[in-house]
Order: C-alpha cells, then structure tokens, then sequence
C-alpha cells in the first residue's frame, strides 16, 4: 500500500506531493481530535479525458482534487467504476490508454469495477488494464469458482484513519458486457460480510475505523425512491449501520441524499460533476459522521470550466491525446442532411430514437448478403448522436471517422441468427426488462422493415400486440433471419436473452464500425446530392383498446382507446393531433400530449374516444372505402385501421332514355309502385298487349251472359 501511494505522489508533482507525504505521515500523540477527511468522487467517466464543454476534462478535474488537497491533505480520490469502455473517440481509437494515464496522472486511490471494464473481455481487463492502472480496482460481490475475482476492499490509511472503501458491481453483470465465468453475487449480503469482517475485533482479517462503499449500480432516476424492489434499492435499505456513504454509478444520475443515517450519492457522468464527501472520524470515541454531502459542478451552465488555476501539465497532456485522435479521426467517411440523436439526455435508453433505427437500418444494409431480413441495435450500444454540425472544421454535414466512431465505441461484431415470430415477439417483449432492473425499460432500434404494437398497460409477456414484417403480419410459425451486434446476439446482452434461443448462429464478420463507414461510402458519400437524413415516424407505437379490438363496429357503436409512443423524446418534429375518419369523412381530432415519460417509451399520448353517429352512411361519399376506420397524426401518418360496418351512400343506378342521344343515360325520377295492400291483387299495367286481350276478352263475356240470360226469360 505504501508503495502504491508513493506511486501515485511523485505522479502528482511536487507541491500535491508533500500534501500527499503528509497525509501518510503517521498520528501524533495529540491526535485526539476529530480528524476531518475530504473524499471525492467520480462515476461513468467512460474517456471523456478532454474537455469538451459538457465533460471537464483532466485539467478541470485536476484542478478542482489540487483545491480539495491544499484545503485538506487528508483527502482522497475515488471511483464508482466505468471509467474506461463505453468511451469517446480520443480514448476509444487508443483502447482507452488515455484515460488510464489521466487517472495516473490525477492520483485516483481506488474504484468499483464497473460492467464497462469488461468490454474488450476479462483477459484485457486483468492482464493490461490492471497492470497499468496506479489505482486499485475492488468489487466485494464477483466471484470466480467460488472466490473473490478481485479485491473486495482497499484500506486508506489518512492521519493515522484507516478508511476502507468497499467494491460493488451490479448484479446485472452477466446481461450487460464480456465478463466470462465471473458472477456477480448479491451485492448486499457480500459488502455487508466484508464491513462485518472488517470490524470484528480481528486484525488477522484487516481492521478499518471509516466504512465507504463504492458501487458500480445506482437508482433509475434522480428519486431514490425509483430504486425500491432493485439490488441497488436493497444495498440502500439494508446496508449495515457503519457504513457512512454510498457512492454510486451506473445510471448516470445526479443524486446526493441520506436513508437512514448512510448518505446516497451519484455524480452523473462523464466528469460533469465531482462527488465530495466531508466526513469526521473521532479517535476517541471511534466514531464517524459526514459533516458534508454534495455534488460539485466542474462545467458551469456556460459550458465553461468552474475551477480555472488548470496545471499546465495536464492542458498539454488533453491536448496531446488530442493531436493523436485527430490524425486518425478527421478522415470524411460520408454526410447526413439531419441530426441523428439518441432520445433525450443521450443516456434515456426506454424511448425510441432516430438514431437508433438508423444503426439497425445501416446494419440490415451491411448483412443482407447473408442473408439477414431484419435488424435489431440495442440503445446502451450509442454512445453520441451523429450531427450535421461540424465538429472538427471538416464542414457541416460531414461525418468523420471520429464521429462514426463516437457512436458505437464498442468494436462488435455483426451476428446473424434464425428466429421464429413467436421467438422474435418475445425478444421484442424483453424491452420491459426483469423486476428489479436499474433501467425499467430499454428501447430496441429497429430496421424500417418492421413495425410492431405494443399495450403497455398488459402484463409482462403480454404487451406486444402485433408484428408487421415488410407490410405483412408475421405469424409465431414463420422464421426470420434476424441480425444484431455480438453483444446481442451471442449472449443476449441487456437481458434479450431470447436472442440466443434461436438457431443457424452466423457471423457476419462485419466490425460494426467498419459496416458504418462502409454503408456511408456507398449510399451517402461526402457530397452527396441528397445525403442519408433520419426518418421522423415511429416504428413502434402503444395501444390500449377501451373497447374489444377486434370488434366490427356499426353505426351507433363507441369507439374508446389510448395511443402512445407517438413522438421522440429529444428536438424531432412531434405529432400535434390524431385524426379518425372513415371514407374521407372527419369523425374527431385527438390532441397528443408530448409529455416526457422518464421511464417507458409512452411519450406522445393521445386519448381517442369516438361515437361514430347513427345515420354515418349517408355522411359517406360514393365511392369512399367505409370498412375501415383509420387513425393517423401529422407526423407518423397513418397509425391504424380498425373494421367498421358502414353501408356508404348508395350511387344512383343510371337506365338508358330513349329520347336521349346514344351514349347518354339518365337517372329515374318517378318514384317506385307502391306495394299492394293487404288482400289486394295488383292492377295490371297499362299498355301490356296481353293485358288489353284479357280483358277484351272479359268484356266479351260479359256481354255474351246479358244477352243469354234474356233468351231465357
């Protein structure tokens, strides 16, 4: 340990140094006062080493940890994990080497593992990344053949304060990223075993005074209350009472707040803001208490730094990683005409986005040759809306390899596999993710081919409503080749397990990158004359029928259901109104409420309730299809169509006028012969021949009677 800090000292320079020579200094003998120890945080760095106006980059965060140590020697830095994978261009095109060196270069004592650790595979992780790293890297609940795959703690000795920072790693590890035979144990019942070894009177099993947990999981939102039912909700509720604070990572949420006497923190992402700790260790009565939570912002609402005193050092070490990315990244690949975005904040993953079908369409593209009919892209693989503005003077609309980069860091491969309806209904009912999952919902890009409703007011296996594949229904029988990225599709990353139930596993060799810039050079080169730009109609949509859905209606009938999902959550044109109508003839409008729903994709709602009127046939126009009441809005168009009973306005039969010139008809004016009355035979028609002879002949007998009955008198 001594040695570690040494390492990490003579990395920070002189002048932090000596703050760091004195922090191991061992206690005084009037050290009987409360020592006051300063801790700050980071979580979900993922590489953003450069300042770029949202993340503060090196220098920002050096200088905001060289103002917390001349304030306070005894401080500390640490992490909750991700620090690297999942990362921007300038770290990503050098398998995160950058970031790496920053931590080294800033000091970083300890850090959680995160699941984004494991992107390039638990050999990169333990054989290169470890190695390099000054810092260590702990996680008291993963285990490998039954024994910790790493450090479950590391000890901070600070004034004579032994302070021990206790790892966690979410639960979900095995569904999220490439972490092999390592399992992730329940993250309450391990950290709590280890605090309990820790401070059991034992010194054989280390001792410490102050208990910090670092955890790679947080709550779904910025309520805590968002995390009930979860592992992470469980940590909070039931974390042991000697425990001071939880620092926490993975959702990306911005959170400081005490449950029950134990602080709850998370610091966003990306280096945006600096988790600060300021805790008090009483040495006589061996007791701890944070005098001080919050979050610190680096980047002010201006996009300019909040601590400016930058260590030149560290402004040339950004601006090198710069130079560096830059001589491979400012190479054009191809051009859009829109802005291509994740859904909103970049980080909501349970709505549906324009960037994320675009992905699922470029990688239909790229393995249709083999076969492939429809595309599926997982909404954690985007890491960075692709834009039409230029970003490094390459000219606005032009797509560099940076930017293609930018968007899907990770370097998998695309997979085929054969799936059947039944099959592919249930991947698609995986969006809904398990009970207890940090992100409730995660939002499928998929390839414009397919199209599917969803109710999400059913039950779990029960929402997905319809699947149209290329125009048609698919059927639970039918097989569809269907590909995805190797996180996907060779494991059912993300919880999609159902992706790996199906058969003919095939990959394409495709690097998804290289399908990327591959599918720019050919449909949208620089220059193009009508460059690629996102397509703005949802490609799924929810329904949930007030009345049967499958019911005919008739004239008379109420027609009452809910629609959702009708709009984008980030700056896309948003659908204002629905409209019913059948034949052409206007039965409503519908406002749509764009309301954002944190959680669900349910954004873009609107409230359909029609009363299709008594005498609707004679409303119809000749001519217009009345078997169809369609639902459509001024973005998406038409969103459905549902059976109706209607018998239109009939169009007059036209009958040929003798005194017309050939060709000419006209229709009939004189109104039908009444029907005959009861016990009544029908007149015969005048002008009939046969008609004028029976009764000429009537007459004639007549006639013939009067004259025989005088003979006889």
């Amino acid at each position: 340990m001594l040695m570690s800090l040494l390492r990490r000292c003579l990395a920070l320079g002189t002048a932090t140094a000596l703050c760091c020579f004195a922090t191991a200094a061992p206690a005084s003998a009037d050290d009987a006062k409360p020592i006051t120890i300063d801790i700050a945080a980071i979580n979900d760095l993922h590489g953003r080493v450069v300042r770029d106006g949202q993340a503060g980059g090196t220098a920002v965060l050096g200088c905001a940890l060289t103002k917390m140590r001349t304030a306070n020697p005894n401080s500390v830095f640490v992490a909750a994990g991700d620090l690297i994978g999942g990362s921007v261009f300038e770290s990503a095109v050098a398998a995160d080497v950058p970031t790496i060196k920053a931590m080294n270069l800033l000091g970083l004592e300890v850090s959680a593992v995160g699941n984004h650790e494991f992107d390039r595979g638990v050999d990169d992780f333990d054989k290169r990344v470890i190695p390099a790293s000054s810092w260590d890297y702990i996680s008291a609940n993963l285990f490998l053949g039954g024994k910790p795959a790493y450090p479950q703690y590391s000890i901070s000795e600070i004034a004579g304060v032994r302070v021990a920072f206790i790892g966690a790693t979410t639960e979900e590890l095995s569904s999220l990223t490439s972490s092999g035979d390592i399992q992730a144990a329940d993250m309450t019942d391990s950290v709590n075993k280890v605090v309990g070894a820790l401070s059991d009177g034992d010194a054989a099993n280390g001792e410490a005074d102050v208990y910090i947990v670092l955890v790679h999981d947080g709550a779904g939102t910025e309520d805590l209350s968002s995390a009930a039912g979860t592992p992470y909700g469980k940590l909070i509720k039931n974390i042991d009472p000697k425990v001071s604070a939880i620092l926490s990572g993975h959702t990306h949420k911005l959170y400081a707040e005490q449950v029950n006497g134990v602080w709850v923190m998370q610091s966003a992402q990306y280096g945006e803001q600096l988790g600060r700790l300021s805790l008090s260790y009483d040495p006589a009565t061996k007791t701890a208490a944070v005098l001080k939570a919050w979050n610190e912002d680096l980047v002010d609402a201006s996009k300019q730094p909040t601590c400016t005193d930058l260590d030149p050092k560290l402004t040339q070490f950004e601006a090198d990683v710069v130079a560096d990315a830059k001589v491979l990244g400012k190479k054009p690949v191809g051009s859009v005409a829109g802005d291509f975005l994740r859904a909103v904040g970049g980080e909501d993953r349970g709505h549906e986005s324009t960037l994320g079908n675009f992905v699922a369409d470029v990688h239909l593209w790229a393995a249709k040759s083999a076969g492939a009919q429809v595309a599926l892209m997982n909404p954690g693989g985007l890491r960075a809306d692709l834009l039409v503005a230029s970003a490094d003077d390459e000219g606005d609309g032009v797509v560099t390899f940076r930017e293609a980069s930018s968007v899907q860091p990770f370097a998998n491969t695309l997979m085929l596999r054969s799936l059947t309806g039944a099959q592919l209904k249930k991947v698609l009912e995986q969006q809904w993710q398990p009970q207890g999952s940090s992100r409730p919902m995660l939002k499928l890009g998929i390839s414009k081919n397919l199209r599917y409703t969803f109710d999400p007011n059913a039950d779990p296996g029960s929402r997905v409503t319809t699947i149209e594949l290329d125009g048609k229904p698919l059927r639970p029988d039918d097989t569809v080749r269907v590909v995805a990225n190797s996180f996907l599709m060779e494991r059912g990353g993300d919880n999609f397990l159902a992706l790996t139930e199906g058969t003919g596993l095939v990959d394409t060799g495709w690097v998804d990158l290289d399908a990327t810039v591959a599918y720019f050079k050919r449909n949208s080169p620089v220059g193009a004359a009508a460059p690629v730009k996102p397509d703005m109609v949802q490609r799924s949509f929810g329904v949930t029928f007030h009345t049967p859905a499958d019911r005919v209606s008739v004239p008379g009938d109420e027609i009452s259901l809910d629609l959702y999902g009708l709009s984008f959550t980030n700056d896309e044109p948003k659908p204002t109104k629905v409209t019913a109508s059948i034949g052409g003839l206007v039965l409503g409008t519908f406002a749509v409420d764009a309301t954002l729903d944190p959680l669900w994709d349910k954004t873009g709602k609107a409230m359909v309730r029609i009363s299709l009127p008594a005498d609707l046939a004679s409303k119809i126009a000749p001519g217009e299809d009345a078997s169809q009441l369609v639902l459509s809005d001024d973005v998406n168009g038409k969103l459905l169509s549902l059976p109706v009973k209607v018998a239109p306005k009939a169009s007059p039969t036209p009958t040929a006028d003798p005194s017309a010139s050939p060709g000419v008809t006209v229709s009939p004016t004189a109104p039908p012969s009444a029907p005959p009355g009861p016990g009544r035979r029908p007149l015969p028609k005048t002008g009939d021949a046969d008609s004028l002879g029976v009764m000429l002949l009537g007459l004639a007998l007549v006639a013939s009677a009067v004259v025989a009955r005088r003979k006889v008198k």
